[in-house]
């Protein structure tokens, strides 16, 4: 089974709104898991950080498979990622 394939099934299963809701959990997961590692720096805590950060990830994929409007993924992605451009190049 595909990564792709895995992502329908689970959106079948529980639900888009349900994978939407474990997206925000997921979230404030990751955002608990940096901010724990920036202030103890331990090793323990920056593997948190990627595990947390691997779910964002999976999940990021189910909510882009539900909105499935790449062009404005991209479009979005882009426009960003101009805007830390001009803001690293103005520095």
């Amino acid at each position: 089974m595909t990564e792709q394939e895995l992502y329908d099934c689970i959106i079948k299963k529980y639900g888009w709104r349900v994978q939407f809701i474990k997206a925000q959990e997921e979230a404030a997961e990751f955002i608990q898991a940096i901010s724990k590692f920036l202030i103890s720096g331990s090793y323990e805590d920056m593997l948190k950080v990627i595990e947390e950060g691997t779910d964002n990830e999976i999940m990021t994929s189910q909510v882009k498979l539900v909105l499935p409007f790449e062009e404005l993924w991209n479009e979005y992605k882009e426009m960003k990622l101009n805007r830390i451009r001009k803001y690293i190049t103005q520095r």
